[in-house]
């Protein structure tokens, strides 16, 4: 399945945010400020959307 540049982008985006929240104790502001996007609700925002679940939900997921 073809993604659109949007799509493409939104997945590359996950990946780095799955990245850090497992990998660094960075909170979810910090990874949004990081990876240069400015409201932090947006993140959560695409987040959500494309995993089903909160990026601090997916972060106590992955630790257990």
């Amino acid at each position: 399945m073809k993604q659109s540049a949007q799509q493409h982008i939104q997945q590359k985006l996950i990946d780095c945010v799955k990245e850090l929240l497992t990998n660094t104790e960075l909170n979810v502001s910090q990874i949004a400020y990081h990876l240069g996007i400015e409201h932090p609700q947006s993140l959560h925002k695409v987040f959500k959307n494309k995993r089903k679940l909160s990026p601090l939900e997916y972060r106590t997921n992955f630790k257990k």
